[in-house]
């Protein structure tokens, strides 16, 4: 099937070139550049596997590849190596704020004491009298408490 594709397509542009040359509408270099084409792509179609098979290559090309690909092997190890190490940093983080956490929660946890111990130092602090001056109306005295 490729070969009949691309036979017509060398078909079509040598009967296209021809006509235009014998009605004198291109020279001979013109046409010759057009039956150069056609062959060309009549080939390419009909070995259209084959072309896409080769490779091209410039040399020394491999040893710049090859040194591309170390590179970024050492740069990929140097990331995980400093991504392990900010893992164990983290971690330690982590493991110290959770002592200190603990540490907090115990401190700051309230002595249990009896309300009636408190209930004293209350009345003991209304007992107190405002000193003698013009705000004096506005101080509880212990008989109106």
């Amino acid at each position: 099937m490729k070969e009949a594709i691309g036979l017509a397509v060398f078909a079509m542009v040598t009967v296209f070139s021809i006509g235009m040359a014998v009605g004198r509408r291109i020279d001979a270099p013109v046409l010759t550049v057009l039956l150069l084409f056609g062959m060309v792509s009549g080939w390419g179609i009909a070995h259209h596997d084959w072309v896409r098979q080769v490779q091209f290559q410039v040399p020394g090309f491999e040893l710049f590849q090859t040194q591309i690909n170390q590179i970024k092997d050492d740069a990929l190890y140097e990331m995980k190596k400093s991504a392990s190490t900010e893992r164990e940093a983290i971690a330690a983080l982590l493991a110290t704020s959770e002592e200190l956490r603990q540490k907090l929660s115990n401190e700051g946890k309230p002595r249990k004491t009896s309300p009636r111990r408190s209930r004293p130092r209350k009345r003991a602090l209304r007992s107190v009298s405002c000193a003698p001056r013009k705000q004096a109306s506005r101080c509880r005295s212990p008989a109106t408490s």
